[in-house]
């Protein structure tokens, strides 16, 4: 009798020890799940500004994949007015192009991009030198580099260093966009305006339901 007692106190003992792990490992599960939370794109565009240099989850729908090195994209949420600009990192050779139109989750560090009236003086300077090496200013239009299908102006102004990284997927000619973020400036409470991207060590297309 003695020894069936100690048996169910045994099994008894055992089944709550199991019980108590699995509540343990529910819980792990849950607080991975919390810190790895997917942010849509007006939650981060939000955000930013404290999020710097923080690794982050960010899914939204590809508009554009910059054709000219594949090596930039942007993408919306729900309100399409609000762009977020996503570099490939080393991880990454290229985006693919065929991505557009597609929901894809990213994942990568928040980064900080700031133009004051520094940049912009020097980036007119680059595009004198660049005009004076080359006659006038060149545009990257889509269809130059590609089977023709953007020729509408897209990728303007990307043909220079300091326009290349100012570029916010506007399609506009590098002398307009100097001219819109000089206004910004003046019209701002500071000596400067920022914009934020992400820099992407993955990213996968995320299929429809």
């Amino acid at each position: 009798m003695l020894k069936k007692s100690a048996s169910l106190l045994l099994i008894a003992f055992m089944l709550f020890g199991c019980k108590g792990y699995q509540s343990k490992q529910d819980n792990t599960e849950e607080t991975q799940s919390i810190g790895q939370e997917v942010m849509l794109v007006e939650e981060l565009n939000q955000q930013a500004e404290t999020l710097v240099g923080e690794t982050v989850t960010v899914e939204g729908t590809v508009v554009h994949v910059c054709q000219h090195g594949g090596k930039k994209m942007f993408l919306i949420g729900e309100d399409p007015e609000i762009r977020l600009k996503i570099n490939a990192g080393d991880e990454i050779a290229s985006f693919d192009r065929e991505k557009e139109g597609s929901l894809v989750r990213v994942i990568g560090i928040v980064e900080e991009f700031r133009i004051d009236e520094a940049y912009l003086s020097q980036w007119e300077e680059e595009l004198e030198a660049e005009e004076a090496e080359g006659g006038e200013e060149k545009e990257h239009i889509e269809g130059e580099h590609g089977d023709g299908e953007h020729g509408d102006g897209e990728h303007m102004g990307e043909h220079t260093g300091m326009g290349d990284k100012a570029d916010q997927g506007e399609h506009i000619s590098s002398r307009e966009m100097i001219k819109n973020y000089r206004e910004e400036i003046a019209a701002s409470d500071k000596d400067f305006i920022a914009f934020y991207s992400i820099l992407a060590s993955e990213y996968q297309e995320i299929p429809e339901k």
